[in-house]
């Protein structure tokens, strides 16, 4: 599980940032299921079958990449910004 944090005190970055972790989160998780490839295909398998049947009932399913790792996306400093 990756967790990531958003700056909520400065709304105009927040967007961008986000993007970014995101962007860094799948390559990481990307590398990290190739290395599980390798090492135990049947589980990496599995993995990606689970993921799959997750999101194969989905309404956006066409237009979602799935992330075969979860994601939190925590919002901090909101009082800030309020």
């Amino acid at each position: 599980m990756f967790v990531i944090t958003v700056d909520l005190s400065k709304p105009g970055s927040a967007l961008h940032n986000l993007q970014y972790w995101i962007n860094i989160v799948r390559e990481a998780s990307t590398k990290l299921f190739q290395k599980l490839q390798t090492s135990n295909p049947e589980l990496a398998s599995h993995v990606e079958k689970l993921v799959n049947e997750k999101w194969k009932a989905h309404e956006d399913a066409r237009r979602v990449y799935a992330l075969l790792v979860p994601i939190v996306i925590v919002g901090t400093k909101y009082d800030v910004l309020a």
